[in-house]
């Protein structure tokens, strides 16, 4: 049986997309990946999954060449604009995400996207050594290594105070 035909398939891929009046965003209303960005199943071309915004570009522009990523200047990763979408290199990539304050590496503590707790909780954890690390890895939710990298100030390092920084560097 054959797939379905490449115009049924921008048929089905636009009616996914919800104009934003207010910012011009086409915003993909199917599936989302967990980083939230637009997830489509793409059955003509192979039958896999492909975000949104890259499926956008083929649909409206054509091929994306190898080695190059399609980025967001309007930053909503559900959005699938061509208008909004440009071509850039990973390097592109990264540096865009630097100018935009995405870029993991440099948010520390709560401010980390997969952060789970709190910089409150960090000082918690530290002050309370009469609980023994399995019994606030429990209470916190997180894994007894990560209590302990906590303790020893191998994580969460930038809310140590100067002084105690510097002797760990020393030892």
């Amino acid at each position: 049986m054959p797939g379905p035909t490449p115009r049924d398939f921008a048929e089905r891929f636009e009616g996914l997309l919800i104009p934003d009046p207010m910012s011009g965003c086409w915003l993909f209303a199917g599936g989302v990946t967990p980083s939230g960005y637009g997830w489509v199943y793409v059955r003509p071309t192979g039958q896999r999954m492909e975000v949104a915004h890259r499926v956008a570009w083929q649909l409206y522009r054509g091929p994306i060449p190898e080695g190059l990523h399609v980025l967001h200047r309007c930053d909503v990763r559900r959005c699938c604009n061509p208008a909004h979408l440009f071509l850039g290199t990973s390097t592109d990539n990264m540096q865009d995400c630097s100018r935009k304050g995405r870029v993991v590496g440099y948010l520390k503590g709560e401010q980390h996207i997969q952060s789970r707790l709190t910089n409150v909780q960090v000082f918690e954890i530290r002050s309370q050594r009469d609980i023994s690390a399995a019994d606030l890895g429990r209470r916190y939710g997180i894994a007894l290594p990560t209590v302990w990298g906590i303790r020893a100030g191998r994580s969460w390092k930038h809310l140590m105070p100067a002084r105690v920084r510097e002797m760990g560097q020393q030892a």
